[in-house]
């Protein structure tokens, strides 16, 4: 047998393993595709219907009522304040309006972080996203509701507009115990309506979601101020407002309502 012909026998023989492995791995791949798709929650129609939940009445054998957990006060995009709509854009998902539900470029980004910058975590959920991961999962991290998560974002950007995920994403949110939501949040806060928020009150409220417990105002004024200056810098650089608007909203007095009236609302 000549040199060539081994040549050519050897490569055609690794050309056949090649399409082999690769039908493996597309076969293994399609596998764990359908088992992840295979339980997807279903998206509710309409959207908000998920968080108009009843609230829980407990009663005392009187027949007095005692409590209610689960209280939600949900409030349509136009009784909420455009400041807050805009700072929580400009924190969150600052393309929001540009993406179907993933930022590919927010995503290489986060990606090129975890692989070459050890120790640092940069976050990449679109609003869209976060909205289904508060909606359908668990908060534990793993690869698998990671993709799930997605999936169900893209199913909303499939069936709702901007407008309506973007409302439903504002009046689930948490910003600590006993404020769920934005309207819920305004009151608990600041004893005011979601249409009411001055800049300096949304921007604090903007910054909450990301560690209602950290960044409680009561606890750590300090660490909330930051925060919102977070926040504000955030809104500068996308353009909704001026550097000399966001130093006068830092700079701005904020009236809190008092702990212990907060606590016995």
């Amino acid at each position: 047998m000549t040199l060539p012909v081994k040549i050519l026998r050897i490569l055609s023989a690794v050309l056949y393993a090649l399409l082999a492995l690769g039908s493996l791995a597309a076969l293994i791949g399609a596998g764990i595709f359908f088992y992840t798709v295979s339980d997807l929650p279903r998206v509710p129609e309409p959207l908000n219907r998920i968080i108009k939940t009843p609230p829980t009445e407990i009663y005392a054998s009187t027949g007095e009522r005692i409590m209610v957990l689960g209280r939600h006060a949900s409030v349509p995009l136009n009784r909420v304040s455009s400041h807050f709509i805009k700072a929580v854009i400009a924190t969150e998902d600052h393309r929001f309006q540009d993406h179907n539900g993933v930022d590919k470029l927010r995503t290489l980004k986060a990606l090129w972080v975890t692989l070459f910058k050890p120790g640092r975590i940069e976050g990449a959920s679109t609003i869209t996203q976060q909205l289904a991961k508060n909606l359908f999962f668990s908060f534990r991290r793993s690869y698998k509701r990671k993709f799930r998560e997605l999936l169900v974002a893209l199913q909303i950007e499939n069936r709702y507009s901007k407008h309506e995920i973007l409302e439903a994403y504002i009046n689930q949110i948490a910003f600590g115990p006993k404020a769920y939501g934005i309207e819920q949040a305004a009151l608990s806060f600041f004893n005011k309506s979601a249409s009411q928020l001055t800049l300096a009150e949304s921007a604090l409220l903007a910054g909450l979601p990301k560690s209602p417990t950290r960044y409680n105002p009561y606890r750590h004024f300090e660490r909330a101020k930051k925060r919102q200056r977070v926040v504000l810098l955030r809104m500068v650089a996308t353009g909704y407002i001026s550097r000399e608007w966001a130093d006068r909203a830092f700079a701005e007095q904020l009236y809190l309502v008092p702990s212990t009236a907060r606590d016995n609302g």
